[in-house]
């Protein structure tokens, strides 16, 4: 007698192959989105960064404050940051603060960049 198709056993077996596969591959994807976000994020707060010097190099004092994304020149933030803040102090200096899309945020005071 010719069998026709997969028997019930082997189609549990390849699903529950698939299902095994899927739950290691996932977590991995995860954490890597997070990282990507990561970085662009940083990569944005040194834009920024660029922004005010740049501003700063024509005027010896830093912009005032202003959204982030008009200081480089874009329309809205990236999709890697969900917050961005500039603030020029009265001592000719500045500190751009900055929330990833995966949560953690970044600070620069126009000298050091920080995580926290």
């Amino acid at each position: 007698m010719k069998r026709l198709g997969f028997s019930l056993l082997e189609l549990l077996i390849v699903v529950s192959l698939v299902g095994l596969l899927a739950s290691i591959l996932v977590p991995s994807l995860i954490s890597v989105r997070k990282k990507v976000y990561d970085v662009g994020a940083q990569a944005y707060l040194r834009e920024v960064a660029m922004g005010v010097e740049g501003k700063r190099s024509l005027t010896f004092q830093p912009p005032p404050a202003q959204p982030c994304f008009q200081l480089v020149g874009r329309t809205d933030e990236p999709p890697s940051v969900k917050e961005c803040v500039y603030s020029p102090d009265d001592k000719g200096g500045y500190t751009i603060a900055i929330l990833s899309a995966s949560g953690r945020s970044y600070f620069f005071d126009g000298q050091h960049l920080r995580e926290q």
